[in-house]
């Protein structure tokens, strides 16, 4: 059994060539043929006695009979050719999409739905029990969210209303939060709604020679080849979240501070703090994970669009991160509340805040809505996810303040595309998160009143359904001309009463 092993340096080359559209051949004289493990190249391992070749997603890798002739092998990529349904981002409409966190597949499923099904059983909480929910007891709930029918019927709601993807928080195959994403992924019939990934740097291998690597990159590369995979002027769109950066990189450092000081005391009597202290091994692990991350973009099938949720230029990680360029655009996770029963109002306002703020420093972003923000159903310590027994909330939204919030978006996305600053996406906090208070999928209290009233949005802009949002025309008007009217759909009701009418004489 013959293997090749081709180092990290030769994979920006490799995949050179794997984005051209015709075969490449390419020929490595430096490196020897030797047993291995070709797990740096993530096409597939090429292996066979003498000549042979190997095919994956993304293309197809041969061994010609001359590497037996020469003494080093020659290889030929064959690139597969994938035709897109999207097109290139254009100032003319908005792809929307809205966040899913799937722990509603049941008790039955795992421990985390388990865990869900508890914190949501308490009857102060059941108006915002998903409509797929099932109530056994006054006081106990089951969920029954993630069957293939009841997919294919969000499928269906979230076509029809204008969400044209979903965003879904990545967890390892085998996870009960999965069940949502593999559900979709088998369903047949998607009418257009495509989906992307939400990233955890928790769950991305530590390295290249990770042996989980091999089948963290297999799974994404068959994601990213999938037509329905959201993209960016063709490259696939993937949302990392920050939100776990400092406990990844400080659990990194604490371990990495524990070493150094007995490693000191081993070869010096008084070893300095300034030595061993934990901010330069927390740089360390951020350069070693934007790295992982370049890397895995060198690697895929495709270039990667990386959209950082919740980088903020008060992170103290912001400018490395800025550096490396690698922060293609910037979105949001959520607008967590500052206090406690303010109004929805407060959170559509840090909404627009930061999306102002990320366009006056020059980032590109995926504009963002919000839907609520109350997680104190977690209050009670029934989640092992949820560590806080008091958490800051909101006022739950009305059904005009979640349309005006998703409207909004659509048009500072719409506006920051003629300067360049948009990808030509929006993202909604969110589908599914009934727990912390953000949803638009049908609820036993509000039913579908939400992704009905986005209905009437999207066709009062044009829109159709299964389609993005088109952008409104820009005016064509002299300088002297009245204002236009509002952009609002019509349906909403004016924000102001309509003046009385004069009295009779």
């Amino acid at each position: 059994m013959t293997e090749i092993w081709v180092h990290t340096i030769n994979c920006l080359a490799i995949w050179t060539a794997v984005s051209a559209l015709s075969p490449i051949e390419l020929n490595f004289p430096e490196l020897e043929l030797h047993s291995s493990h070709l797990h740096d190249i993530t096409l597939a391992a090429l292996a066979s006695s003498e000549v042979g070749q190997t095919s994956s997603s993304s293309g197809t890798i041969r061994l010609d009979d001359s590497a037996m002739n020469t003494g080093y092998p020659t290889l030929y990529v064959q690139p597969n050719r994938r035709p897109s349904s999207q097109q290139k981002s254009t100032v003319s409409q908005v792809r929307v999409g809205a966040i899913r966190w799937d722990a509603w597949s049941g008790r039955a499923s795992g421990h985390s739905a388990r865990q869900q099904a508890d914190c949501s059983s308490p009857l102060k909480w059941r108006s915002r029990l998903p409509s797929c929910g099932i109530v056994e007891e006054t006081d106990r709930v089951d969920l029954a969210c993630s069957s293939e029918q009841q997919i294919r019927n969000e499928v269906q709601l979230a076509a029809s209303s204008g969400i044209n993807y979903w965003a879904f928080v990545l967890y390892h195959a085998s996870a009960d939060l999965s069940t949502g994403l593999q559900v979709y992924l088998q369903t047949s019939q998607k009418q257009g709604v495509g989906f992307s990934v939400i990233v955890q740097l928790g769950y991305i291998p530590t390295s290249l020679s990770n042996s989980l690597w091999d089948g963290f990159m297999a799974r994404m590369d068959g994601m990213f080849a999938m037509d329905e995979y959201e993209t960016v002027d063709g490259a696939p769109l993937v949302f990392v979240f920050t939100h776990d950066f400092h406990h990844v990189f400080s659990r990194f450092a604490q371990k990495s501070v524990s070493a150094c000081l007995t490693k000191c005391n081993d070869t010096e009597a008084n070893c300095s703090t300034e030595t061993c202290k934990v901010g330069k091994f927390e740089m360390e692990a951020m350069a070693l994970y934007f790295e992982l991350l370049q890397s895995w973009s060198n690697l895929a099938i495709r270039r990667l669009h990386f959209c950082f949720l919740g980088l903020s230029e008060r992170a103290p990680y912001y400018k490395l991160l800025r550096s490396t360029g690698l922060v293609h655009s910037l979105s949001a996770y959520a607008t967590a509340a500052e206090g406690y029963g303010g109004p929805f109002s407060e959170l559509d306002d840090l909404a627009s805040r930061s999306m102002r703020s990320w366009l006056a420093n020059g980032d590109v972003m995926v504009s963002f809505a919000t839907t609520g923000w109350d997680p104190r159903m977690y209050n009670t310590g029934c989640a092992g996810w949820r560590k806080s027994t008091n958490h800051s909330w909101a006022q739950l939204p009305s059904t005009f303040e979640v349309v005006r919030s998703v409207v909004s978006a659509v048009e500072a996305a719409c506006a920051a595309q003629a300067s360049q600053q948009s990808t030509g996406h929006a993202l909604v906090y969110a589908w599914n998160e009934f727990g912390e208070g953000g949803w638009l999928a049908p609820t036993l209290g509000d039913g579908t009143s939400r992704l009905d009233a986005l209905r009437v949005a999207l066709k009062s802009y044009g829109g159709a359904e299964g389609e993005s949002w088109p952008c409104p025309a820009p005016p064509s008007r002299p300088p002297s001309a009245p204002d236009p009217p509002s952009p609002f759909p019509p349906f909403l009701p004016p924000l102001l009463p309509p003046p009385l009418p004069p009295l009779p004489p």
